[in-house]
């Protein structure tokens, strides 16, 4: 005896002699349909998949973006904070060269005074 289909057999192709039944043959007809589904939903998945991992890479090309932005300001920064430092320490020289030279001034202002006061008295 050839074997027959029964309901609930799940058989891609029939083996030969074996006539597919009319509820088998829609059996077969959905699976088909769902295989092409599945292949179309497969195809969609991978487009969503490939969408976000571009999306990803994209968000972390940003990221480092941003990273290198905010190191190069912090090095534009460090470097403006360098030239200040740098500047207030030559005003704070300058003055202290200023204050050594009028101080110097002074003295020999002083010691010019004392050396003509000292000629007046001999003189009298």
């Amino acid at each position: 005896r050839a074997p027959t289909m029964e309901r609930g057999d799940e058989w891609d192709d029939p083996p030969d002699g074996v006539a597919p039944d009319a509820s088998s043959e829609g059996a077969h007809e959905a699976r088909e349909t769902e295989r092409i589904r599945g292949g179309f939903f497969g195809i969609e998945e991978g487009r969503r998949l490939a969408e976000e991992a571009r999306s990803a890479e994209e968000a972390r090309l940003a990221e480092e973006e941003k990273r290198r932005a905010e190191e190069a300001q912090l090095v534009k920064e460090r470097r403006i904070a360098q030239e200040a430092r740098l500047a207030e320490e030559a005003r704070i020289a300058e003055e202290k060269r200023l204050a050594e030279e009028a101080r110097l001034a002074e003295e020999a202002r002083l010691a010019e005074e004392a050396r003509l006061a000292e000629e007046a008295r001999i003189a009298e």
